[in-house]
């Protein structure tokens, strides 16, 4: 009976998305028996990104010999970190390039197409807004 004095469901459907999984924090790690855990928040600590975050979050700044000093090592940091990174990188095949500049040309030509179309049509209905009032 309850069911039936419920408003009614509209006819769409809304999907809710599952939250993001979320690293735990350090301090709860030793609790943590699952050795994956344990190894994200170990590389997390690890990580660069942490140490240089944590660098950042110090609240002295520091002088300009110190800046100077640390520019070769911060310029290392950076390289390695870059290198790292373009290890990830997939460059694509020749056939799939080759099908994505396909896609990309007719794509082109398609939309100057439309655009042609469009203004030919608004060309013509000004052109003629514009006899109507100068014949008036």
């Amino acid at each position: 009976q309850r069911l039936n004095c419920r408003s009614p469901k509209p006819n769409f459907s809304v999907r809710i998305r599952a939250p993001l999984p979320s690293l735990p924090r350090p301090e709860t790690a030793g609790q943590n028996k699952n050795s994956r855990t344990r190894k994200r928040v170990k590389r997390l600590k690890d990580s660069k990104m942490a140490k240089a975050l944590a660098v950042a979050n110090q609240d002295e700044q520091p002088s300009g010999i110190q800046r100077v000093t640390a520019g070769p090592e911060r310029l290392g940091i950076f390289l390695k970190d870059v290198r790292e990174e373009m290890r990830k990188v997939i460059t694509p095949g020749r056939a799939q390039v080759q099908a994505t500049t396909i896609v990309v040309i007719a794509t082109v030509f398609i939309f100057a197409a439309y655009f042609e179309v469009v203004d030919l049509v608004l060309g013509k209905g000004i052109d003629k807004i514009f006899t109507s009032l100068i014949k008036h």
